[in-house]
């Protein structure tokens, strides 16, 4: 009740019957969550060294993490979701 969680919620989340939003199409992503963090992770790592991160550099590294190149959208929809 402090929170404003419904009680349906908790119950399907207890009983593993719903997922989080946040993790409900990872099965349909290029990475997953912690495959996309250790990107993010590499490319703040390149950062610090000053050395700039392409979108060609980036893009090759996806497809050798998961062998498929990531369309032209992909890319920018990174961007937005890890502005750091």
């Amino acid at each position: 009740k402090q929170y404003g969680v419904p009680r349906s919620t908790l119950r399907d989340r207890l009983f593993q019957i719903h997922g989080a939003a946040s993790t409900a199409h990872e099965g349909q992503q290029l990475l997953n969550r912690d495959e996309e963090q250790a990107l993010v992770d590499w490319a703040e790592h390149l950062s610090d060294q000053g050395r700039p991160l392409s979108k060609r550099t980036l893009v090759a590294k996806v497809k050798k993490l998961c062998g498929i190149r990531p369309s032209k959208k992909w890319y920018h929809r990174f961007l937005l979701r890890h502005p750091e």
